[in-house]
């Protein structure tokens, strides 16, 4: 390693091979470097500013976005894989763009000036493979960045399968793209724990989902909210969050068919605790979207809770044991009661029904949240969701006049399955049907 000053070759010679000093002067690029100088010491870090480890980058990218995402994952890597034994493995590479290079000329106020080549290629995207290698497998983890070289750049967040493909795609590889030699723990607990953490460190900086000019007009106590609630979404193992939209009640996801929707509801709910509520067919067409789209909610259940565990609303106190052995509150259907749920509202394998614990030791039905759509597509009331409400299929009322419609099963979906018509279950499990609308 020695300088163009030291080195015997001449500038052709040099040039030949790699990009020298005069190709970056007077342009708006800086040399990104691929193996950061911080994650190195010593002479090791002086030879990381070589330049046949820099790339072209855009120079807002490159301060705001890129280095910002090296000092996370320096950070996590050092705590969750070199201090407990494990061993961190970086591959960092960029895809080169033939139709953009650093120009041959430079124009100036008073001058304009020619390099002899335009030879040095401006990649369109920068990405960073990591595995961190552990003796014990659940210690074991990988993920991968993709990110576009640009000012307002966007951030993906892959496997490094995924990566591999992505790549093989922007590259035009003829031969599968393979990084490390297996999956390295693409699907441990771990890996969705230091995942989560760079990715809310880099919130901020990769920031596509909020304007500031938006933030900035809330309250502090609704800001602080949406942003504990974008922290949340945003640590999501299921959700793509470039399919995120915020709008003034919160956000909305966006899938292609009414199947996607489903899958993504049951994986969402019982992973994330964010219930993906059906939206109805009239909000599509919000942000120009198509397909289906759910509002993003946090699920409703424990003590504080105030709604029931079969959907109805409490009246005056919220869910408590209010010195009973159980959970449960007054609630606005003939004055009556209801139980409440202390935990989750799933399946139980044995009934196929939905149930919760009501606190004493026993359980009782329940209605997830999961639709604000009736069979036909029409919007439910907006305090009365898709539920049960002590009956024993799912409904809502759809005015104040105590219309109501049908819903499907939050188990099933509105679609042909293997018929020529539309339909879907109303009661679980798999009972009565009706006709639906997409």
């Amino acid at each position: 390693m020695m300088t163009e000053a030291e080195s015997t070759l001449t500038e052709t010679e040099l040039r030949s091979s790699q990009a020298i000093n005069e190709d970056y002067e007077d342009t708006s690029y800086d040399r990104g470097h691929l193996n950061p100088n911080s994650f190195q010491c010593d002479y090791s870090r002086t030879a990381t500013f070589t330049l046949t480890n820099a790339a072209p980058m855009d120079t807002c990218f490159n301060w705001k976005r890129w280095y910002k995402l090296e000092k996370s994952l320096k950070a996590q890597l050092t705590q969750n894989c070199s201090n407990v034994g494990g061993v961190p493995y970086l591959v960092t590479g960029t895809v080169p763009n033939p139709n953009v290079k650093i120009p041959m000329q430079v124009q100036h106020k008073e001058w304009d000036r020619y390099r002899p080549y335009n030879q040095v290629s401006v990649p369109s995207h920068v990405w960073t493979a990591v595995c961190c290698k552990h003796a014990f497998s659940n210690q074991t983890f990988s993920f991968a960045f993709l990110a576009e070289n640009k000012e307002e750049s966007s951030l993906k967040d892959l496997s490094v399968k995924q990566l591999n493909t992505e790549l093989s795609g922007l590259y035009g590889a003829s031969e599968p793209i393979q990084i490390f030699t297996d999956e390295c723990g693409s699907d441990t607990q771990k890996k969705w724990k230091v995942l989560s953490a760079v990715k809310s460190d880099l919130f901020n900086t990769f920031r596509n989902l909020l304007s500031d000019s938006y933030s900035q007009l809330l309250p502090p106590a609704e800001k602080n909210k949406l942003d504990s609630e974008t922290t949340r979404l945003m640590s999501s193992k299921n959700l793509n969050q470039s399919n995120l939209q915020l709008t003034n009640i919160g956000f909305l996801v966006k899938f292609p068919t009414r199947e996607d929707w489903h899958r993504q509801f049951e994986e969402t709910y019982d992973q994330d605790g964010l219930a993906c509520v059906l939206a109805p067919a009239a909000a599509a067409g919000v942000g120009n979207a198509s397909g289906q789209v759910c509002a993003l909610q946090e699920k409703k259940h424990g003590l504080d809770s105030r709604v029931t565990a079969k959907g109805w609303s409490c009246v005056g106190k919220p869910c408590g044991k209010h010195d009973s052995a159980y959970s449960w509150c007054y609630t606005s259907y003939s004055n009556n009661w209801d139980y409440c749920c202390t935990d989750k509202c799933s399946v139980n394998p044995n009934s196929r029904k939905y149930e919760c614990a009501r606190g004493d030791g026993t359980a009782t039905e329940c209605s997830p949240q999961y639709s604000a759509a009736t069979v036909s597509g029409k919007a439910c009331r907006a305090d009365h969701p898709c539920g049960l409400y002590n009956k024993s299929y799912f409904w809502c009322y759809t005015d104040y006049r105590d219309n109501w419609e049908y819903c499907c099963s939050p188990q099933h979906f509105c679609g042909d399955h293997d018929k020529d018509h539309l339909w879907c279950y109303t009661r679980d499990p798999e009972k009565s049907w009706e006709y639906c609308t997409l």
